[in-house]
């Protein structure tokens, strides 16, 4: 097997290899678990900013559709009116025509009483 003063010494290192290899792997598990926690919280940051901002555009995705229904009501009452203005419109133009009518009527009705009384004159 060897010289036992060499084995000794041997096993004396491999003893020092595994500690410092224990002492390694320790301190690689605690850099990991130092990693992961600074992870974890990136990722928490993170989710809170995309949830802030999913709040925000659900806020302005709300206001836009109340904006819009106002919008829709408000249109709905100036289409109204415009409606109401239309026939008012139209009544006038016929009571316009009508009264040119009449006054066309009338102009004739003078026309031919003021020939008639010329003619009765003579």
């Amino acid at each position: 097997a060897g010289d036992p003063r060499f084995q000794g010494r041997r096993q004396i290192m491999q003893s020092n290899e595994t500690s410092q290899l224990h002492r390694e792997k320790e301190a690689l598990a605690a850099a990991l678990g130092a990693k992961s926690s600074e992870l974890d919280n990136v990722k928490l940051g993170y989710l809170a900013a995309v949830e802030k901002r999913e709040q925000r555009l659900q806020q302005l995705v709300q206001e836009a559709v109340s904006h819009n229904s106002e919008l829709e009501k408000e249109y709905d009452k100036l289409n109204a009116h415009a409606k109401q203005l239309t026939a008012t419109v139209q009544k006038v133009v016929e009571e316009r025509k009508a009264l040119e009518v009449q006054l066309a009527q009338r102009e004739k009705a003078a026309m031919a009483a003021s020939g008639t009384a010329r003619d009765s004159s003579r």
